[in-house]
C-alpha cells in the first residue's frame, strides 16, 4: 500500500521532469518560510517533524530535507507505519534473527539498519502503537538497536524523518502518544501548507495532470471557467483529488479539446466539502435565479481575465468586509494569514477603507 504521499510523487513526476524537489517547492510562494527553514537545518542532521493534511505533499517535503543535506547521496527509505501489523512493527523497524519468532525461517535486516548512513521517513508515525514509541525514542537518543531475538547491539547513524497528519499534542494530552517521543522528535518542525494555500499549485499540477491524462489526445486546455472553479474549491484531499478530479474531466470531455466546468466531478463543482474546510461562498442572491456561484463571481469579470486578477480581486474584496483585518480575512478566504500577508505584499494590494462593501462587490 502506498503512503500518502507516495501517491504525490507519482502525480508531480511530469511536472519535475529535471527539477529538484527543493525547485518543486519553490515553485510556491506559500512554501517559501518552510523551504528556508530546510535549508537552514539540512547540515544539522537533526530530527525533523513534518506535519500536514493527508495528500498534502509531506513525502515531497521530507525529500527535498535530505536532498539539501550532506546525506542526498546516501540511502532514503520510506515506511508507512499505517500500513504495519502491530505485530510486525517492530521486525519491521529492527529486523530480527532466524527463529525469532513463528515464521521467522531466516535473518531480516530491518529498515532502520538498512537506512544507515541515509535517512529515514517514519510516514504516519503517529500511528505507531505505544510499545514501539519506547523503542524508537531510543534509537532517536542515540542508543544502540537489536533486532528481534538478537542481543547483538547495532549502532546508527541515520537521520529520522517523522510524518503525521495527527495532531500529536492532542494525543500526548489523550495519552496515546508518548510525550518524551514527542519532544525528542520536534526538534525541527514544518508544516506543509494543504493545496487550497497554494493556488500557484493547484494551476501547476492541474495541467500537469490535463496533459498526463490527455496524451496522445492532442492539445488540451482548461477554460477559464473551468480554472476558475479548481481555484475556488478547497481540494480536502489535497493533491491526490486534484489529480483525481482532472482524470474525470479528462474520461467526460468526449473528445473536447476544452475542459468545461461540466467535465468536473459534481462535487468540485458545486464546492462541497467537509465542514472544517473554509471555502468562500459567493453571493448570488442578485444573480439570475440558476446561475451557478461560479458563474456568479465570473459574471464580476471581463470575459477575459487572467487567474492573478481573480485572487487580487477575491483578497481586496475579503479585506473590504472585514475592515482591512487581515487575519479574519484569511480566516474567511480558507488560508493562513502568513500566506494572505505574502500575496497582499506580492500583488500590492492595498486595502482603502472609504470603499463600501457594494461598492466593492460592484
Amino acid at each position: 500500500m502506498k503512503s500518502d504521499l507516495s501517491t504525490n510523487l507519482e502525480a508531480e513526476q511530469t511536472v519535475r521532469q529535471t527539477l529538484t524537489y527543493t525547485d518543486l517547492l519553490r515553485l510556491c510562494p506559500a512554501m517559501w518560510p518552510l523551504v528556508e527553514t530546510l535549508e537552514q537545518t539540512a547540515a544539522s542532521g537533526a530530527p525533523l517533524l513534518v506535519l500536514g493534511e493527508t495528500g498534502s505533499g509531506k513525502e515531497i517535503v521530507s525529500r527535498a530535507a535530505c536532498e539539501l543535506g550532506p546525506r542526498s547521496e546516501q540511502a532514503f527509505l520510506v515506511v508507512d507505519c499505517s500500513c504495519l501489523p502491530e505485530n510486525l512493527i517492530e521486525s519491521e523497524l529492527f529486523g530480527h534473527e532466524k527463529g525469532a519468532f513463528t515464521g521467522a525461517d531466516k535473518r531480516r535486516i530491518g529498515r532502520l539498519e538498512n537506512a544507515n548512513g541515509g535517512t529515514i521517513l517514519l510516514d504516519e508515525a503517529g500511528d505507531l502503537p505505544l510499545a514501539q514509541q519506547k523503542k524508537l525514542l531510543r534509537a532517536l537518543d542515540g542508543y544502540p538497536i537489536t533486532r528481534v531475538g538478537s542481543s547483538e547491539e547495532i549502532q546508527l547513524d541515520v537521520r529520522f524523518i517523522l510524518a503525521t497528519n495527527r495532531n500529536l499534542e492532542e494525543m500526548v494530552e489523550n495519552g496515546t502518544f508518548r510525550e518524551d517521543l514527542y519532544y525528542r522528535m520536534n526538534v525541527v518542525s514544518v508544516t506543509v501548507p494543504p493545496l487550497r494555500e497554494r493556488p500557484e499549485d493547484i494551476t501547476a499540477l492541474a495541467n500537469s495532470f490535463l496533459r498526463e491524462f490527455a496524451n496522445g489526445s492532442g492539445p488540451v486546455e482548461f477554460s477559464a471557467e473551468s480554472m476558475a472553479v479548481l481555484l475556488g474549491y478547497a481540494w480536502p484531499g489535497n493533491v491526490r483529488q486534484l489529480r483525481s478530479a482532472i482524470h474525470s474531466a479528462v474520461v467526460f470531455r468526449r473528445g473536447s479539446q476544452v475542459i468545461e466546468p461540466h467535465h468536473l466531478p459534481e462535487k468540485v463543482r458545486r464546492g462541497e466539502t467537509p465542514r472544517h474546510h473554509n471555502v468562500i461562498k459567493p453571493n448570488v442572491e442578485s444573480a439570475p435565479k440558476g446561475t451557478s456561484p461560479v458563474d456568479a463571481v465570473l459574471a464580476t469579470f471581463p470575459e477575459v481575465v487572467k487567474m492573478r486578477d481573480v485572487e487580487r480581486e477575491l483578497i481586496r474584496r475579503a479585506l473590504i468586509r472585514t475592515n482591512g483585518n487581515q487575519a479574519k480575512a484569511a480566516r474567511e478566504l480558507g488560508i493562513a494569514r502568513e500566506t494572505l500577508r505574502q500575496r497582499v505584499e506580492k500583488q500590492g494590494i492595498k486595502y482603502d477603507p472609504n470603499i463600501t462593501q457594494t461598492q466593492a462587490a460592484g
